[in-house]
């Protein structure tokens, strides 16, 4: 059975409303009976694990180069484990910091490969018009799949959106800590990580 409420506006004399409406409650019939269904007995369905969320494999390289200031590498593992190499491209010397990210910080940034669906981007995305500017390198291991996806000078929305998740990693403290770390080795910087 359904329940229907049905208010009624009850009116006075000379048109004003009566001084008690009342919702008053009607019962209808269903249009169909429920019935049994021969998979009433079957377990509840479980969420399929994602790779992006749960892989315990998990790790997120993200490289990025813009103009004569810098060149960043940042590394995200499963267990929080903060990698960021910034190399001046003009003066100063390279530094690199080992730190760890908060648990909601790492499930922010793989929050945002799964919503961009990551493994289904492009592998390179190219502004043909555009000789030198900013490039962004994004390479993922999750679940067995390995994918890297490399932008020059052209960024859709998908990865805009993991560039932001990325960024809030890159909180002014650890830029502080970053500048006063050791003196980055070369082989602290990943090659594979390059614009090509």
């Amino acid at each position: 059975m359904r329940t229907l409420l049905v208010l009624a506006l009850l009116t006075g004399c000379g048109g004003s409303p009566a001084t008690d409406p009342a919702p008053e409650l009607v019962a209808e019939p269903d249009d169909e009976a429920p019935t049994e269904s021969p998979d009433d007995d079957l377990a509840p369905v479980e969420r399929v694990a994602d790779p992006l969320i749960d892989a315990d494999d998990f790790l997120f390289q993200w490289a990025r180069s813009g103009g004569p200031a810098f060149i960043d590498e940042v590394s995200l593992r499963a267990d929080g484990q903060l990698i960021w190499v910034r190399a001046p491209t003009v003066g100063g010397r390279p530094h690199a910091l080992e730190t760890r990210a908060t648990p909601e910080e790492v499930t922010a940034v793989r929050q945002a490969l799964a919503r961009a669906r990551y493994f289904a981007l492009d592998p390179s995305y190219r502004e043909p018009d555009v000789m030198d500017g900013s490039q962004l390198i994004l390479r993922v291991r999750a679940g067995g799949q390995t994918h890297r996806v490399s932008c020059d000078n052209r960024f859709p929305d998908e990865v805009r959106a993991i560039r932001s998740a990325v960024e809030a990693l890159l909180t002014p403290a650890r830029e502080a800590a970053l500048s006063a770390a050791p003196e980055a080795a070369p082989e602290d910087f990943d090659p594979s990580l390059q614009v090509e």
